[in-house]
C-alpha cells in the first residue's frame, strides 16, 4: 500500500523528469540554432573573402595599368622636353 508521501515522491520524480526532458529539448534546440547560425556566418565570411579576393585582383590590375600609363606619360614628357630644348637651340 502506497502512502501519501510515496505518491508525493513519485509525483515529484515525474515532474523532475519532465523538467529535465524539457531542458534537454531546449538545449538541443539551442545547439541546432547555433549550428545554423554558425553555418550562415561561415557562408557570409566565405562570400566576403571571395569578394575581397576579386577586389584585390582588380586593384593589382589597375595598379599595373597605372604604372604603364605613368611610364607612357613620362616618355611623352621627355619627348616634349627634348623638342622644346631643340627649339631653344635653333632660336639661338
Amino acid at each position: 500500500m502506497l502512502t501519501p508521501e510515496l505518491y508525493d515522491l513519485i509525483a515529484d520524480l515525474k515532474q523532475s523528469r519532465q523538467s529535465i526532458d524539457s531542458k534537454i529539448d531546449e538545449a538541443s534546440d539551442s545547439l541546432r540554432k547555433t549550428t545554423e547560425l554558425i553555418s550562415e556566418i561561415e557562408q557570409t565570411l566565405n562570400s566576403r573573402a571571395q569578394n575581397l579576393s576579386v577586389l584585390k585582383d582588380e586593384l593589382e590590375r589597375y595598379s599595373a595599368l597605372s604604372d604603364i600609363e605613368e611610364e607612357k606619360a613620362s616618355a611623352i614628357v621627355q619627348q616634349i622636353e627634348l623638342a622644346a630644348n631643340k627649339g631653344k637651340i635653333k632660336e639661338r
